[in-house]
C-alpha cells in the first residue's frame, strides 16, 4: 500500500476509533433484524486470522448494516445476555480489523467468567485501578462538521488518550473487559512500527506508546499469555514491542 493511501486510511481510523466494540444484551429490533442475515461460522477463513484462544468459544459471526445496529457509535458487539445468540459477534460491513480482535476477546472474558475462572480477579489485582466512566471524557464532535457524528474519548484529568495508569487509552478504563478487548486488539498493528512512529496516531497505536516503567502493562500482557487470549509468540510480539514509542512523546 503507498504512504499516502495507508496514512489517509489511518486518518479514517482515528476519526472512527471509539466505535468499538462492547458487551451487549442487544434489543429486539437487532435481534429480529439478524434474521435476514447469513452468519459465519469456524470453517470461514475469517476465524483463521485469530489465534486458537481468541476464536475457541466464538460461535457465529454476523457482518450487518451499520443501521441494522440500532446504535450509531458501533462497529462491533458481542452477544452476552440472549441465549440464543450468546458469544455470538456482530460486525458492521467495512469493520476496522482490530475490532475482530476485541470482540473476539470479550467473548473469551465472558466464557472465563461463566466459568467461574480466576482470570478476571486475577486482572483487578494487577490493575489496581478503579473502573468507569467517571475517569474519562467523551466528546461528540460537532455534526456539522462530521455528519457521522463520531465521538472520542479522553482522560477527564488532562483531556489526553496517552497510556497512563497501566491502561493503554481512556476507553480502556471503562471496564475489565474493555481494558482487556484493547491490549488483544494490539495484535492486529503491532508490526506496523513505521506508521506508529507519527504520533497523531497514538490512539491507534497505543501499545507502543505505553509507560514501560509501569510494571502492570507487562503483567497484563502475561496474564493475557497465561489464559491463552495470546500465544506465546504474539506475547513475545507484543511485549517486545511495548513502549518502543514512547520517547517520541517527549520531543
Amino acid at each position: 500500500m503507498k504512504l499516502e493511501n495507508k496514512l489517509k486510511n489511518l486518518k479514517l481510523s482515528l476519526a472512527g476509533l471509539v466505535l468499538a466494540g462492547s458487551l451487549n444484551g442487544c434489543g429486539i429490533a437487532h435481534l429480529m433484524a439478524l434474521k435476514k442475515y447469513d452468519f459465519l461460522t469456524k470453517e470461514n477463513i475469517l476465524f483463521n486470522e485469530l489465534n486458537p484462544g481468541l476464536k475457541e468459544y466464538m460461535n457465529k459471526v454476523y457482518i450487518i448494516d451499520k443501521k441494522d445496529f440500532f446504535e450509531k457509535n458501533l462497529q462491533g458487539h458481542t452477544h452476552t445476555l440472549n441465549e440464543k445468540q450468546k458469544n455470538n459477534i456482530c460486525l458492521t460491513k467495512g469493520y476496522r480489523k482490530e475490532v475482530l480482535f476485541h470482540e473476539a476477546a470479550h467473548v473469551r472474558v465472558n466464557v472465563l467468567n461463566n466459568s467461574k475462572s480466576d482470570f478476571s480477579k486475577k486482572w483487578e489485582e494487577i490493575a489496581d485501578f478503579k473502573y468507569g466512566k467517571k475517569n474519562i471524557k467523551i466528546h461528540n464532535l460537532n455534526s456539522k462538521i462530521n455528519p457521522n457524528k463520531f465521538v472520542f474519548i479522553r482522560w477527564k484529568d488532562d483531556g489526553t488518550a496517552i497510556p497512563k495508569n497501566g491502561l493503554l487509552t481512556p476507553y480502556s478504563a471503562k471496564s475489565i473487559h474493555e481494558d482487556v478487548a484493547i491490549f488483544v486488539e494490539c495484535l492486529y498493528n503491532v508490526n506496523e512500527k513505521e506508521y506508529a512512529k507519527r504520533t497523531e496516531f497514538l490512539e491507534l497505536y497505543p501499545l507502543f506508546y505505553a509507560d514501560t516503567t509501569d510494571q502492570r502493562y507487562k503483567k497484563k500482557l502475561d496474564l493475557l499469555n497465561e489464559y491463552h487470549f495470546l500465544t506465546d509468540g504474539e506475547s513475545k510480539n507484543l511485549n517486545d514491542n511495548l513502549g518502543i514509542h514512547r520517547h517520541l512523546l517527549k520531543k
